[in-house]
C-alpha cells in the first residue's frame, strides 16, 4: 500500500520507469554537430532563406542548397518528385556535387533516376535504396567544406557556366 501526501491510501499502483537517454559518444556528437551546422546553413540559403539574401550565394552556399534540396525532395516524395520540382539540369549539378563530397552511392542512385522517364515504376526501387542509404549527406557536405573550402563547388559552377554560356 502507498500513502499519498494528502493522506489517501492506494492499494494498487503501476509505476512506470523510463530510462534516461544514453549520452552520445564522441563520434555521434561530431555527426550531430555537423548535421546541426548543415541544417542551420540550409535554413539560411535554402528556399526559406533565399529571399532574404542580399547577395548572390557563395559556391559553398550553393553546394549546401543543392544537396539540401535533393535530400528534402527525395525524402518527401522520391526521386520522381525531385526531378519534377528541380529539373534535370539541377539534378545533373547535384550529381556533380554528390561526387565532389564523396556520396558515391547517392550519386549512382541519382544518375539512375536521371535515366528514367517520368512516372516510371523504377523510381520506387531507387527511393527505397535512398531511404536505406547509410550516406549522411549533411555530414559529408560539412566535412567537404571544412577540408576543401568551396573550391569544388566553384569548379562545378565554372563548368556549368562554360557549358551553358
Amino acid at each position: 500500500m502507498l500513502q499519498t501526501i494528502t493522506g489517501r491510501t492506494i492499494k494498487n499502483a503501476t509505476v512506470l520507469y523510463s530510462q534516461a537517454p544514453h549520452p552520445l559518444g564522441p563520434k555521434a556528437l561530431v555527426r550531430q554537430d555537423l548535421q546541426d551546422r548543415f541544417y542551420a546553413r540550409y535554413n539560411q540559403v535554402g528556399p526559406a532563406g533565399a529571399s532574404r539574401m542580399a547577395r548572390r550565394p557563395s559556391a559553398a552556399d550553393r553546394l549546401v542548397r543543392v544537396i539540401g534540396d535533393l535530400e528534402a525532395d527525395v525524402n518527401n516524395g522520391g526521386f520522381d518528385q525531385y526531378l519534377c520540382n528541380k529539373g534535370r539540369a539541377q539534378a545533373r549539378r547535384a550529381a556533380k556535387c554528390l561526387q565532389s563530397i564523396g556520396a558515391r552511392r547517392t550519386g549512382r542512385l541519382l544518375e539512375s533516376a536521371l535515366g528514367l522517364p517520368p512516372n516510371s515504376p523504377q523510381f520506387e526501387r531507387l527511393d527505397k535504396a535512398f531511404y536505406r542509404s547509410s550516406e549522411d549527406l549533411p555530414s559529408l557536405v560539412m566535412r567537404h567544406l571544412e577540408n576543401h573550402g568551396s573550391g569544388a563547388a566553384q569548379q562545378a559552377d565554372a563548368a556549368d557556366e562554360v557549358r551553358d554560356g
